[in-house]
């Protein structure tokens, strides 16, 4: 069977032209053919993911060596924190955490004073220093607000 030509208006002949002129030079829209063969899997390669020490400790002693004189710096400031003794811990916090978001160069120094500060802020719950004496009982199993219960 012989495929007839379809008669064009001038008007649709007149924009094919135009569309063939617009197009000119640039390649048509092909789909790639998908084999049904079996293809080569990408390996990928992962850097070690392994702890090294060596920066935690660097970060973890800057920190500590300029935690006093950040802490008398901000000592008005933090006196005005109601938590009792944890205020001091929790102006550190909010410190190293800017210095984790704004200074690339000192983020792990950052990360590591908002550990540091966060076991400090942990202590200070368990030891019940935080909202006064709630829950410390004379026994060896309460420990500070927090009641250690064993079955």
């Amino acid at each position: 069977m012989v495929k007839k030509k379809l008669k064009l208006s001038p008007k649709e002949r007149a924009r094919r032209r135009r569309q063939a002129l617009l197009n000119f030079g640039k390649k048509k829209k092909t789909k790639r053919r998908t084999s049904t063969m079996v293809k080569k899997r990408r390996i990928k390669r992962r850097s070690s993911s392994s702890v090294k020490p060596m920066p935690i400790l660097f970060a973890g002693g800057a920190y500590g060596a300029i935690r006093e004189r950040v802490s008398m710096l901000l000592a008005p400031l933090t006196s005005k924190i109601p938590l009792g003794s944890v205020g001091d811990e929790i102006g550190l916090f909010f410190v190293a955490n800017e210095v984790r978001k704004r200074f690339k160069p000192l983020k792990k120094v950052g990360l590591a004073a908002m550990y540091i500060e966060s076991a400090r802020i942990g202590e200070a719950l368990a030891s019940g220093e935080v909202f006064g004496n709630l829950g410390v009982a004379n026994n060896n199993n309460a420990v500070g607000a927090f009641k250690v219960t064993t079955f």
